[in-house]
């Protein structure tokens, strides 16, 4: 199998022409609690990194994506871009909620 068919096979890939048709592991789930109710929480943001860290780490610019679940924790899906590459990673937004009596493997 070549890299471009193995890099697919690791997400969801749809067009145009695709029914709706999700499995259980294409849901996006808090990385908090495990709960797989999930919202948008405002506009996605795009930050200018001005190549000097302004952004993120990186330097260069961000993308977040603001989330909450129906349990009340919120966090960003983050994309971060530097010199060619691109990252992404989650950002807990209220990280006392880290410490909530749930577990994370706790899933309804």
């Amino acid at each position: 199998m070549d890299n471009i068919s193995k890099y697919l096979k690791k997400y969801k890939v749809f067009d145009e022409y695709d029914e709706f048709s999700w499995d259980d592991k294409d849901k996006l789930k808090c990385p908090i609690c495990g709960f797989d109710y999930v919202h948008f929480d405002g506009e996605p943001r795009l930050d200018s990194g001005n190549d000097n860290g302004e952004a993120w780490a990186g330097r260069g610019d961000a993308v977040r994506i603001p989330l909450y679940c129906e349990e009340g924790h919120r966090w960003n899906v983050f994309y971060g871009f530097h010199k060619g590459q691109m990252y992404t990673a989650i950002e807990i937004v209220n990280p006392s909620t880290l410490y909530s009596p749930k577990k994370i493997n706790d899933v309804r």
